[in-house]
């Protein structure tokens, strides 16, 4: 289970691809400080389990069902990701309740710069739309975020400077494909 909260924006640094899925390698630093294997990581909202690791890096598997319902399939090598370790019992709890079990690929529909924040708006698959509500909270690339329009078959949302700079959310253009 996760937050939501990134700790960082790790760097994807190998794939190989294996029958049935692929092998991600990932650089970051403060996921690694104490990661073991078997380990749930949050990878831009995927929740992976940890099959090495060192003092710079981890690897997780990927199956290929989740490549395909995901945008894991997409990432290439020197790809951003969002990285978060699975909440520990008794620690701080921000954000909300993030399983790591994605129920679908929205698009960016459009981008706008405020003052000071950055507003997104997100088409959805059709089937997941009844699930938003205003003032609801979605994971996006795995950072919590609150939900503050719904129309039809699309949200919007609204970043703050913080959140810009600590994930990889400043990335995202129009029409990009987002989990």
């Amino acid at each position: 289970m996760f937050t939501g909260i990134v700790e960082e924006v790790a760097r994807l640094i190998s794939i190989e691809k294996k029958e049935g899925g692929c092998s991600l390698e990932i650089e970051a630093r403060t996921v690694t400080e104490d990661v073991r294997i078997g380990d749930s990581i949050s990878v831009s909202g995927v929740c992976l389990t940890v099959t090495s690791y060192n003092k710079q890096s981890f690897t997780v598997d990927v199956m290929e069902k989740t490549m395909e319902d995901t945008t894991m399939g997409t990432l290439e090598v020197d790809a951003p990701v969002n990285v978060e370790r699975a909440v520990q019992a008794g620690g701080r709890f921000d954000g909300h309740i993030v399983t790591g079990h994605v129920d679908g690929v929205g698009q960016v529909t459009s981008r706008e710069e405020k003052q000071n924040s950055t507003q997104f708006s997100i088409t959805l698959p059709e089937k997941l739309t009844r699930y938003m509500i205003m003032k609801g909270s979605v994971a996006v690339d795995g950072t919590s975020l609150t939900i503050f329009a719904v129309e039809e078959n699309e949200i919007k949302i609204s970043i703050i400077p913080h959140t810009h700079k600590a994930t990889k959310l400043h990335f995202y253009m129009k029409e990009m494909p987002l989990i």
